[in-house]
């Protein structure tokens, strides 16, 4: 509990919500750079099925990766 709370002191979100962020903002520097598809990006990070990466992504960003 005493770690919770000091990490959402210092870096403003709870860990598990910190480390969605981070990586679907690594998503994000892939899908610029146009190396890899939608699919391997959703792998890559964790994501069982590319469609619940794209509704985080969404859910995130605002967008779809597709129109990212």
């Amino acid at each position: 509990t005493k770690f919770k709370k000091t990490f959402k002191q210092v870096f403003g979100l709870p860990p598990i919500q910190y480390h969605q962020k981070i990586k679907l903002d690594y998503s994000k520097k892939e899908l610029i750079a146009k190396n890899k598809t939608i699919s391997e990006i959703s792998y890559e990070i964790g994501y069982s099925h590319p469609s619940k990466f794209s509704a985080a992504f969404k859910k995130h960003f605002g967008t779809l990766p597709s129109k990212f």
